[in-house]
């Protein structure tokens, strides 16, 4: 499938319309993704804590759980019709706990741009990239939905350290880390893997290097990047895993 993504991508992707991806229903929760078995590799913990943030459906939620048959799995997806679809799922898997709120850097109400293909929603406006991308981007619809940070949930559900930090929140990663700060810097976090933008999909987004920056800042070191993306043959996005190098040593 990623073969197949990549090739609509970079060989013709502006004569597909949003609908036809939208039925084909790209994710990146492939069981046989790289990123999972490296994942199983360095996470030594037969039973981890894993937080799936941006869950959408709840596929990653699933893939997770069949590499880590004995986690517990804390999945987060503010968009109503998204969470009904993620609350099916959970239900055939023992270990998910499903929560309908949105991850950001405090506690509150956040609004929600609903956009034309689910997985492209976001806290943040969609910027124009004149690409194939602005048909997924293209927003119908705002919502307020509940926000809450990583530090006060941990504390709150008295979690005192997460092994696998999984995002997908559309330009909303560097707010979901500064709401983590304490669980970064007390290095409560193993494994980060998490969606970087490098294309200007979003106002006011976080770019690749500025997560980079403030992983590198907080002591986490980049293992490596995962299922690149491109709109007329430009990098757009990718998936990069951030490891605490104590799991490493």
């Amino acid at each position: 499938m990623s073969f197949l993504k990549n090739l609509i991508f970079k060989a013709g992707a502006r004569v597909i319309g949003s609908e036809i991806y939208r039925k084909l229903n790209f994710s990146h929760d492939q069981s046989r993704d790289p990123a999972f078995k490296v994942q199983r590799e360095l996470i030594k913990n037969p039973q981890p804590v894993i937080f799936d943030v941006g869950a959408r459906y709840g596929q990653i939620s699933e893939t997770y759980k069949k590499w880590f048959p004995d986690s517990k799995v804390f999945s987060f997806e503010p968009f109503p019709k998204s969470y009904q679809e993620l609350e099916k799922i959970s239900a055939r898997f023992k270990g998910i706990q499903t929560f309908k709120r949105a991850i950001s850097d405090k506690e509150g109400e956040v609004t929600l741009y609903a956009n034309k293909f689910s997985a492209a929603n976001s806290t943040l406006e969609s910027d124009d990239t004149h690409t194939i991308i602005d048909s997924l981007t293209e927003n119908e619809s705002t919502l307020e939905v509940s926000a809450i940070d990583l530090d006060t949930f941990t504390n709150k559900h008295s979690i005192d350290k997460i092994d696998i930090l999984k995002m997908d929140i559309q330009g909303g990663e560097l707010k979901a880390l500064h709401g983590a700060i304490r669980l970064i810097r007390d290095k409560k976090i193993d494994l980060i893997y998490t969606e970087v933008l490098f294309m200007g999909i979003y106002k006011g987004q976080p770019y690749f290097h500025d997560i980079a920056r403030f992983m590198k800042d907080h002591g986490y070191e980049l293992y490596n990047i995962y299922n690149p993306w491109y709109a007329k043959n430009r990098l757009s996005w990718a998936d990069a895993l951030f490891v605490n190098p104590a799991i490493i040593s």
